[in-house]
């Protein structure tokens, strides 16, 4: 015990850092962090099939006609805050968010939770994992 206190005592910044690091996991964890639920390409497959959840790509219009999800509905990110009453019957079902890499799609899960919508998922890594998954994409 004797030992344990003299490092500690020779150690301090070391396990100063090392509590603010444990604190910052423990709060991660614990509070999610402010990050947003995400499904995977194989879960949302699941969703649609299973709850008839609407996929909702908000990549612009070449990219959507280059190859998008089977069902999807288009609408950009840019247009989607004046666009959002297009999407009202959906409000309680589920609505999985895809873009190119994932990044838009949170965004857009983050502007449809603030319009009320309850069930909104952005799909992780996108149409890029979607992809990698061997999912099928259909092309205009």
């Amino acid at each position: 015990m004797d030992q344990l206190l003299e490092f500690f005592g020779n150690h301090m910044v070391l396990f100063a850092l090392f509590f603010a690091i444990l604190g910052g996991l423990i709060w991660t964890f614990t509070s999610g962090g402010g990050a947003v639920a995400r499904v995977t390409p194989m879960g949302a497959t699941r969703l649609i099939n299973d709850q008839g959840a609407l996929v909702l790509d908000v990549r612009g219009t070449t990219e959507f006609e280059g190859g998008h999800v089977v069902n999807a509905m288009n609408v950009p990110l840019s247009e989607l805050s004046a666009r959002v009453d297009k999407l009202d019957k959906y409000r309680s079902k589920p609505v999985l968010a895809i873009c190119a890499n994932g990044q838009q799609s949170a965004q857009a899960a983050k502007t449809l939770r603030q319009q009320g919508f309850e069930q909104v998922l952005p799909v992780t890594g996108g149409i890029a994992a979607w992809r990698d998954a061997s999912l099928p994409l259909i092309k205009k």
